[in-house]
């Protein structure tokens, strides 16, 4: 049984999960507009000439693999957060017992 001293505290609690849960599916929003950049042709390319063509392929994908590797230091934040979150919660929910 929660007691009101621990109500606010559980409240908090369940608010950060759910920003938690919110930036996991921005991130993996994120991460699928990259692919979807990368791996599709953009026509506004076709009227340079190839050299430059291949620099900006090149450029756009070096780029992209930057941002999914921060896209992955991400995920593993949010993962080692998510673990502290439920230690956090596993604590409150066993001093209320």
């Amino acid at each position: 049984m929660l007691t009101s001293v621990n109500m606010p505290l559980t409240q908090e609690l369940h608010i950060i999960r759910a920003h938690h849960l919110y930036y996991v599916s921005l991130l993996e929003d994120f991460r699928k507009h990259i692919f979807f950049i990368r791996d599709t042709h953009n026509p506004a390319l076709d009227s340079l000439p190839k050299s430059e063509q291949d620099f900006s392929d090149s450029l756009l994908k070096r780029e992209c693999t930057n941002l999914l590797g921060q896209i992955e230091r991400f995920q593993q934040n949010l993962t080692m957060q998510e673990r502290r979150l439920k230690n956090v919660m596993d604590l409150v929910s066993t001093i209320t017992i």
